[in-house]
């Protein structure tokens, strides 16, 4: 799976200490942007919900997901862009920084 286009931003602090709570959500807004056809059937693009550690590793566990309105997948001044790939599973410590 190819990595994607995320806009992050963090919410709070995570539910144990040293870990935050961020949100990602699915870009939407670059020309050359081919959505997965059960986006663009919905005109969504997908929020995830997510805890990462304080210290960047143990990579994103997925709290939650959800389909919002495409609009939501463009960038403001309150998200950072990254490329994001997920994994089902990981078997090498791959820091997120």
């Amino acid at each position: 799976m190819e990595p994607a286009l995320e806009y992050v931003r963090r919410i709070e602090q995570g539910y144990n200490s040293g870990e935050q709570k961020w949100e990602s959500t699915l870009a939407t807004d670059l020309d050359d942007l081919e959505l997965p056809t059960k986006l663009e059937e919905y005109k969504s693009t997908l929020k995830l919900v997510t805890i990462v550690n304080d210290n960047g590793y143990g990579g994103l566990r997925i709290i939650y997901g959800q389909l919002r309105p495409k609009h939501e997948g463009t960038e403001d001044s309150f998200y950072q862009p990254f490329y994001i790939r997920l994994r089902s599973n990981y078997q090498y410590r791959i820091g997120v920084t």
